[in-house]
């Protein structure tokens, strides 16, 4: 585990990371690098989509989300299938 984090989840779209309880973040932070969509319509459309996702079904600590190239091909119920997962997986 890095250094500043309390603890993470992965999976092949997407690592949740949990910052220190000091950090007290308003919303999710989501990342999505120009490697992972060189578009940055695609980039802000998944970032809109799991800051969505995460108002629907999220509770608890505010992760920071890294988003990963299989994302780009998931559909909005994917997506929130396997955020769901990540987060009882924590």
């Amino acid at each position: 585990m890095e250094r500043g984090y309390r603890g993470y989840a992965d999976s092949p779209a997407f690592t949740l990371k949990y910052p220190p309880s000091s950090d007290r973040a308003k919303r999710i932070r989501v990342v999505v690098s120009a490697k992972v969509a060189k578009k940055a319509v695609m980039r802000n459309l998944i970032k809109r989509r799991l800051r969505d996702i995460w108002r629907l079904i999220g509770s608890g600590p505010l992760p920071h989300i890294y988003v990963k190239k299989a994302a780009l091909t998931m559909s909005f119920a994917q997506l929130k299938a396997e955020l769901d997962r990540l987060i009882k997986k924590r």
